[in-house]
């Protein structure tokens, strides 16, 4: 027999230990050379670009980025913009729009390679959308675009998962927005006060316009015309905005039905601020109103706030629960009297079903708003959905 209690096992080369430690300096050294050398061309990239627009803020920030491409290309600026809200588009300086290619989940350093994308189109101008929620993301997008100009929309609540329950928590998160290299520009929201003191106390110059005689659907255009003045600028003349308004789809059966597409707006306030100004145009007034209300697992808070409105204000008829949260909403819907026969979940995809079901509940007459979360069934619905005005 062997005895091997006095057995060590075989030490290490000293070679192989000697190649491992330099291939790991090696590895950091490539890694800090690349980061070194990306962060030299990025810096090139951005003198390249004199104004770098970011737009920020709850609701709206779609909207403005494209009014601002709009008044860019009005007065002959060549210019990028980049939106991200139902998905991310690419807003070229001759006009075309694509969707922007992605290789997996959306990421900050995307701001990079439209920064990149800018000084190799010769841009003048980058305006992005703000794609950051978080509070170090948020910091991390500024540090990126070193924007020269700030429009932030308005401090509405929602996306309470991130960035916080309580009123005064969203607005310090979209506060960190501001910086004192750039011009910020802010409406007069509900968080007006709590953004004057950050903005005190980083020694960042605001401006906040009245907004007090302007409908909240049409503030957006305050930024516009403070950024144009700003720019030295001329506003371009615009039609009457329509939006929102219900368009009248006609179904498979021949029959027909009210939709107006709130999917985008996401939060509850803007919600209800849409959805009475749609009825206010709105030439019949009798018709019963179906929401269809599209939920997120990963919007809980949110989900809960739509169902504290349903309960609350009681303007709809039925209510119909699509996406990953159903359950939950179901019971919460329960829990303040809305009963089986007010609210219930569908899981039939077409959406032909869908409005059949609800005009057979509600007859041919009935309205239906779309609410909640636009990704899932609400693109096949709102798709299915695109008719003529009412």
């Amino acid at each position: 027999m062997v005895d091997l209690a006095g057995a060590r096992p075989p030490a290490k080369s000293t070679k192989c230990v000697y190649i491992k430690f330099m291939l790991f300096w090696i590895c950091i050294l490539a890694l800090a050379t690349y980061l070194l050398l990306e962060t030299k061309h990025l810096k090139k990239c951005l003198r390249a670009v004199p104004w770098r627009i970011h737009i920020y803020g709850t609701r709206g920030k779609s909207g403005l980025t494209r009014r601002v491409m709009d008044l860019l290309r009005h007065n002959g600026v060549n210019a990028l913009g980049r939106t991200s809200g139902d998905r991310a588009l690419l807003y070229y300086p001759d006009g075309l729009t694509r969707e922007q290619r992605r290789l997996g989940a959306p990421n900050i350093r995307e701001y990079i390679g439209c920064v990149r994308k800018a000084g190799a189109l010769g841009c003048r101008a980058l305006v992005m959308e703000c794609m950051a929620l978080a509070p170090e993301n948020v910091l991390q997008a500024k540090k990126i675009l070193s924007p020269t100009h700030l429009l932030l929309t308005n401090t509405r609540p929602d996306h309470h998962e991130v960035q916080g329950r309580l009123p005064e928590d969203i607005v310090r998160a979209l506060a960190l927005s501001l910086g004192t290299e750039q011009k910020n520009f802010a409406l007069k929201d509900a968080g007006g006060d709590v953004l004057r003191a950050a903005a005190a106390r980083s020694n960042a110059h605001l401006v906040m316009p009245e907004a007090d005689d302007v409908p909240p659907d049409a503030q957006a255009g305050l930024l516009e015309r403070h950024l144009a003045r700003d720019l030295s600028l001329n506003l371009p003349e615009r039609p009457p905005d329509n939006w929102p308004a219900f368009v009248r789809t006609r179904l498979a059966d021949g029959g027909k039905v009210l939709f107006l597409d709130l999917f985008s707006a996401n939060d509850v306030e803007s919600s209800r601020l849409l959805l009475h100004k749609a009825l206010e145009r709105m030439a019949r007034t009798d018709a019963p109103l179906a929401a269809v209300f599209n939920t997120r697992n990963d919007r809980p808070l949110r989900t809960r706030a739509f169902v504290e409105w349903f309960a609350a204000e009681r303007i709809f008829t039925l209510y119909v629960l699509l996406g990953s949260h159903v359950p939950y909403a179901l019971r919460a819907m329960r829990r303040r009297g809305l009963g089986p026969a007010q609210a219930y979940a569908w899981s039939v995809p077409p959406a032909e079903a869908l409005l059949a079901d609800i005009c057979r509940k509600l007859g041919p007459a009935a309205a239906v708003v779309g609410l909640g979360n636009f990704h899932g069934r609400a693109e096949a619905l709102r798709t299915a959905l695109n008719g003529e005005p009412a």
